[in-house]
């Protein structure tokens, strides 16, 4: 699903009323974050209930200003392990590990410190493929 806003705008003034629901299909042929981050969630969880992966996995999003909103597949592995799955941006990777120009994919609780430390003597111990 590429990235195409026009798509979607074409899309929204094609429905008979606002909120109209419509299949995520309607989309296939161009989205926007949102609708790639439900594409990419979906497929997880099949993948999921298919038994070839573990874990949770959720769609988070969030508005910052003067930057505008956004939306994003969260992983988190049977480890606790949380990884970022953004098809918008191209990237891949785990939540901890991210450089610091990047979007602003973390939740309240993941900016506790002590939280934070205990995930990363975790990493010590157990390795950090697990």
């Amino acid at each position: 699903m590429p990235y195409n806003e026009v798509k979607v705008q074409e899309i929204e003034r094609s429905l008979p009323e606002p909120d109209t629901k419509i299949y995520l299909s309607a989309f296939i042929g161009g989205g926007v974050c949102r609708h790639q981050a439900l594409l990419t969630g979906y497929l997880l969880e099949r993948l999921s209930k298919e038994g070839l992966v573990g874990g949770k996995v959720s769609i988070d999003r969030n508005y910052v200003p003067d930057e505008g909103g956004h939306a994003w597949v969260r992983y988190t592995n049977s480890a606790g392990d949380v990884f970022i799955l953004d098809s918008a941006q191209r990237y891949i990777g785990r939540l901890d590990e991210i450089s610091e120009d990047r979007w602003f994919y973390e939740r309240p609780e993941d900016t506790n410190l002590r939280l934070r430390i205990l995930m990363q003597v975790r990493r010590w111990f157990l390795g950090p493929n697990i």
